[in-house]
């Protein structure tokens, strides 16, 4: 019996030994050491139908061609839908970081698209069962990433744990602007291919963040000898375009707004920010640029009806890879006039960039015309600023449209601009908002409206304190007009 024991007791040591090497081997093979982590679903078993393989792949995006083709759309959603996360904010924390906040600022813009980019990849699939010399490539990421700090280099150099990410291209031959390439991928988590659809299908080398054509130093010598990465030279930059706005100098106050766009901003944001959370902030910068432009521009035209001054502070922001100067500026009135936040400013390129995502200038009244009684708000809840956002120094303003009904109650949403983690919380808020119905001719009516939320952050490091003001609503009816401010 005892030499029984002793038989058992080795063959369990020799067992836990070889499973210690396999394992060892595994992440050393790995581009990141891996920590011990939870158990996930996500690594579980490839399934029957769809391996965790090329060719696995290959076969599932086959199956939704031939689907389009034979005009089965209700097989195109099916397997579409297949491809979707069943819960995109656990894959994150798994994969990528633990802090549920993060995971939660991954999960918002993956949820908020998704629709959208499901309806842009059945277009995609319909065009493509046209095109009867179009083709599916399909490539593992991990074998070969492509070039650049791009999108897949990030997925695969900051994943946690092991993954197999997949590069999907569509080739269009016959296209009305000639042949053409849209490119998506895919990781395997649960069992399945899932699309990370927060990467829509675009062209290649959308992604990548390699500074391509860009001369960098060329710009950067530039730059820095007008304008030096330093407050000061944020404050020089600024004080001439108040300048050119109180002189009336339209075209001077357009011309130096444009130069503080980000060159490149998709890569931008791509290489600066883990892919993904990088995205989600290269959408909306991108979407509503001349919209936000536009606003800005209003915003120096009122400033120079005033007298004040340009204050500039710089600060280091810790949610980007490496550290990131960031220059906050605001305008402080010496008539009694109201402060105001001007943005968040970043010297990329051998210039100042003014992050628009971060901050629009908004109107703070309004005053309904047209017939339109001004619908006031009854009930309402500010959001809670998360202490995540206010370590982060994420600050600026969340603007919404939304549509109020008969009765007062928001019964849509749709987040126009603002810090992925800011929209999260505001949307919890709106959710108890009430209006006095807006009337038109005595009676009720539903309108469209923009509603904002204003973050701001006092003090700095363990004294920082996070306050929230709610931004008055532009209502708007497709009958009736908008509201004059």
């Amino acid at each position: 019996m005892s030499h029984n024991r002793s038989g058992l007791l080795f063959l369990a040591c020799a067992v836990l030994w070889v499973v210690s090497c396999t394992r060892s081997a595994s992440q050393n093979s790995h581009v990141a050491p891996t920590p011990v982590l939870p158990s996930t679903s996500g690594l579980a078993a490839s399934s029957a139908e769809y391996p965790d393989t090329t060719e696995g792949l290959q076969n599932l995006m086959k199956d939704m061609l031939s689907a389009a083709k034979r005009g089965d759309r209700e097989m195109v959603d099916a397997l579409i839908k297949r491809t979707e996360f069943a819960d995109y904010a656990h894959y994150f924390g798994i994969t990528y970081s633990p802090d549920p906040l993060a995971a939660k600022e991954w999960a918002t813009p993956y949820q908020q698209w998704l629709g959208e980019n499901e309806d842009h990849l059945r277009e995609l699939l319909e065009t493509l069962a046209k095109d009867e010399d179009g083709n599916i490539l399909v490539r593992k990421a991990n074998d070969d990433p492509a070039p650049g700090r791009g999108f897949e280099w990030g997925m695969l150099h900051y994943a946690r744990i092991p993954i197999d990410v997949y590069r999907v291209t569509l080739v269009f031959r016959h296209l009305p602007d000639g042949p053409g390439e849209s490119i998506g991928y895919f990781v395997y988590a649960d069992g399945m291919f899932r699309w990370d659809s927060i990467v829509p299908f675009a062209a290649p080398g959308t992604y990548q963040s390699d500074p391509g054509t860009v001369n960098v130093s060329q710009t950067q010598a530039v730059g820095s000898a007008q304008y030096p990465d330093t407050p000061n030279g944020l404050q020089k930059f600024l004080s001439e375009l108040w300048a050119a706005a109180k002189s009336g100098d339209q075209a001077k106050v357009h011309s130096m707004i444009k130069q503080t766009e980000i060159p490149d901003y998709r890569n931008w944001f791509c290489s600066v920010y883990v892919p993904g959370s990088g995205l989600s902030w290269a959408i909306p910068y991108g979407n509503y640029l001349v919209q936000n432009e536009q606003t800005f521009e209003a915003l120096w035209e009122k400033l120079a009806q005033d007298e004040g001054e340009i204050r500039v502070q710089s600060r280091m922001s810790h949610s980007s890879r490496t550290p990131l100067d960031i220059y906050d500026a605001d305008w402080k009135s010496r008539t009694g006039a109201r402060d105001e936040w001007i943005g968040e400013f970043i010297y990329i390129d051998g210039m100042f960039r003014w992050n628009s995502t971060v901050h629009r200038a908004f109107p703070s009244r309004v005053r309904v015309s047209n017939g339109v009684i001004d619908g006031l708000v009854e009930h309402r809840t500010l959001p809670k600023y998360p202490e995540a956002a206010i370590r982060a120094g994420f600050k600026g303003d969340v603007i919404f449209k939304v549509v109020i009904d008969e009765t007062g109650k928001i019964v849509r949403s749709e987040p126009v601009e603002g810090q992925p983690l800011l929209i999260a919380t505001s949307m919890d808020a709106l959710r108890d908002f009430r209006f006095r119905p807006y009337q038109f001719s005595g009676r009720p009516i539903q309108v469209e409206s923009q509603i904002g939320f204003h973050f701001e952050v006092k003090g700095k490091g363990d004294k920082a304190k996070g306050k929230v003001e709610y931004i008055s609503t532009i209502p708007y009816h497709p009958e009736f007009g908008r509201a004059t401010h």
